[in-house]
């Protein structure tokens, strides 16, 4: 009995089928299927986290524990289960992929406690080379040898039609060459079209002035400087016409919205914020309107705002609350109905939004859950393009109001286009190619006169080296890399000789070390999933041992017995410590804290917050008092104590960009 019992409670019902786990089966009316039992077990697998990821290292840990393999024999499984389900895996109804991550069961499972299977009249099992195609299989096959007739005859076709005719941007950019615009010295983003599509109009920095200004280029031709102020004039649109554009200029105190006349270079002041900066916006018109995105409050959250281009008024349209540090890169739909944007949460996670500018109704599209760089909203095919940072690499990638992504790629940036930008065709996209080198060089600080004295390389490559922290005995240097493919902590000589590699961990974040006081180790976090994890890592040895989990940018105290971090475990960024022996960790800061550092001397802790500018420091009854008023939020983690006086890295940089 206590056996019938064990059966009768792993019989499970998915999308018309009977799930039969103990005998590997799988029943539909007068059809049975015997599975291989590892692809029962993945099924298995799906069905108890149903409605959850299910991620390919868990598969391979949980199925395939007795080997080491690839990834192969998952895709194997998970399609063999799609054929059984006659599951389209781009419009999925029963396993979803979560790209870069795993599978979910997106169908619901009921349990059939009281199932007799000897009711079914069942057939011999069918292995897989022998399962029957569904009627739903036998349709989809017709529809494919009628699409492919269809694209034969468009193919045919094509080759009398003009060239300017309308494309689907997500057909157009699939499989074809990208080619570079620009190649001067020095940084160039936020890339647009003119309405003809013959120019592009960008913000460049001078790598010798670091002053941000407004180019215009033709597509074939040579860049035009448009500004040459004292500010920072980025984010530039064209606004009605050939002849007129909009940027952002961001001053000293407030920013403003600025249109310029191109004809002579006249410019007109369109809005105002005297002590906020705005973050980036869009201009609309259709429907005579402009949305920016700026701070609600001296810090965060941002939110999106809407103004009229005819009576000035203006209105929030959303709202992210206390979990989100704000909204951006909004983007008009072409009639100006919806705007999308990119949702950032307390964790650095973003995922995009649209929002109605005529009732405010809510609705998400993505749940990439990594960090977004930027959207726009093609005016043909009712897509939004992305560029969104997965697991250490940049994706380009498509997603509709219904919330359908897919990949886009081309030749030349392999899925990688950061900030893209549609053309009002929807024939062609720019965007942010990064290209700039970022070396580990060794240099001495003068802290009166504020410069960098006689720098020397001390590691190079083709790409990134950055965060470089020497050991105390100024033998070794720990840093971040790239030269892998993805970002990762090296270590070397402090001549750059012993070069080697610390992690290999493939995950999308890791975090600057810290240096015990005797040299002896370090410890630094990386983020394999949801939360960060801090580990030490031995180099005599070559070990890494766990340490903490919801723990990041872990700092030792001066003395080495303990170790500060950071982490969001009471609900909001704190600052906490733990015995650097092993034990409780104890909470310091009531509120927001990130990033902490002991004085010299070791008996003051200074510390910055999660998205708010300024530098604390701890009072000894558990208040805290801002020491550094102007502390930019992107300096979070990037100053340190010298005798008694902090160095902001982002000023005085250890890194040198080539």
């Amino acid at each position: 009995m206590q056996q019938l019992q064990k059966q009768r409670a792993l019989v499970y019902y998915i999308n018309g089928w009977v799930i039969d786990i103990e005998s590997d089966l799988l029943l539909k009316g007068e059809t049975t299927i015997k599975l291989e039992p590892k692809i029962m077990s993945v099924l298995v697998c799906l069905i108890d986290n149903q409605g959850l990821l299910v991620s390919k290292d868990f598969l391979l840990q949980t199925v395939w524990n007795d080997v080491t393999i690839t990834d192969h024999p998952i895709n194997r499984a998970i399609s063999h289960l799609r054929k059984i389900f006659a599951d389209d895996p781009r419009n999925p109804r029963v396993i979803e992929t979560i790209s870069k991550k795993g599978y979910r069961l997106i169908c619901p499972v009921e349990k059939i406690v009281n199932c007799d299977l000897n009711s079914f009249q069942r057939k011999p099992a069918l292995t897989a080379a022998e399962t029957p195609e569904t009627p739903q299989q036998i349709a989809l096959k017709e529809k494919v040898i009628i699409l492919a007739l269809c694209l034969f005859l468009l193919v045919l076709v094509g080759n009398f039609l003009p060239t300017n005719g309308l494309i689907m941007t997500e057909q157009l950019f699939a499989g074809r060459n990208a080619i570079p615009l620009t190649a001067s010295l020095g940084l160039e983003k936020f890339p647009s079209f003119s309405p003809d599509e013959r120019h592009i109009i960008y913000s460049h920095q001078n790598p010798g002035t670091m002053q941000w200004d407004i180019y215009l280029k033709e597509i074939h031709g040579s860049p035009k400087q448009l500004t040459n102020t004292p500010h920072r004039e980025f984010a530039a649109r064209f606004t009605t016409g050939q002849d007129k554009i909009a940027y952002i200029q961001k001053e000293s105190k407030g920013s403003a919205i600025v249109e310029m006349d191109l004809k002579d270079h006249s410019t007109s002041e369109v809005m105002r914020l005297y002590d906020k900066t705005i973050v980036s916006f869009d201009w609309s018109v259709p429907s005579r309107s402009l949305v920016y995105a700026t701070w609600t409050t001296s810090s965060y959250p941002t939110a999106l705002f809407i103004q009229s281009l005819e009576n000035g008024k203006k209105r929030q349209i959303t709202s992210p609350g206390e979990r989100f540090y704000g909204d951006r890169y909004p983007a008009f739909s072409p009639e100006g109905k919806w705007v999308a944007f990119a949702r950032m949460d307390t964790k650095y996670n973003d995922d995009i939004f649209i929002v109605s500018t005529e009732d405010g109704q809510l609705k998400q599209l993505t749940f990439e859950n990594q960090i977004i760089f930027g959207l726009d909203w093609s005016p043909v095919s009712n897509q939004i393009i992305y560029c969104v940072y997965d697991h250490g690499v940049y994706h380009l990638k498509s997603v509709n109001t219904d919330g359908k992504s897919q990949l886009l790629t081309t030749s030349y940036i392999d899925g990688q286009g950061i900030f893209p930008a549609v053309s009002n065709s929807g024939k062609f996209i720019s965007f942010e190619h990064w290209t700039n080198r970022k070396n580990i060089y060794n240099a001495t600080v003068d802290l009166a006169g504020g410069a960098i004295l006689d720098p020397k390389p001390v590691v190079t490559s083709s790409s990134g080296d950055w965060n470089g922290k020497i050991s105390p005995d100024g033998k070794q240097v720990v840093f971040l890399s790239e030269r892998s493919g993805r970002n990762e902590l090296w270590m070397s000589n402090i001549d750059g000789s012993g070069l080697r590699r610390v992690t290999s961990m493939k995950v999308p974040y890791n975090c600057m070390p810290s240096w015990a006081p005797d040299g002896s180790n370090f410890v630094f976090a990386h983020k394999p999933g949801e939360l960060y994890t801090t580990y030490r890592y031995y180099p005599d040895t070559d070990s890494t041992v766990l340490l903490e989990t919801d723990a990041v940018v872990p700092e030792y105290s001066r003395d080495g017995s303990w170790i500060y971090f950071s982490s969001m475990r009471s609900g909001d960024w704190r600052v906490w410590k733990m015995p650097a022996t092993g034990g409780d960790a104890l909470q310091l800061t009531r509120d927001n804290g990130f990033a902490a550092m002991e004085s010299i001397d070791g008996q003051t802790l200074y510390y910055c917050k999660r998205g708010a500018k300024g530098l604390w420091k701890l009072l000894e009854d558990g208040g805290e008092e801002l020491v550094i008023k102007d502390l930019g939020i992107i300096d979070t983690q990037n100053c340190w104590l010298w005798n008694q006086e902090f160095i902001i890295s982002s000023a005085l940089s250890v890194c040198a960009h080539i």
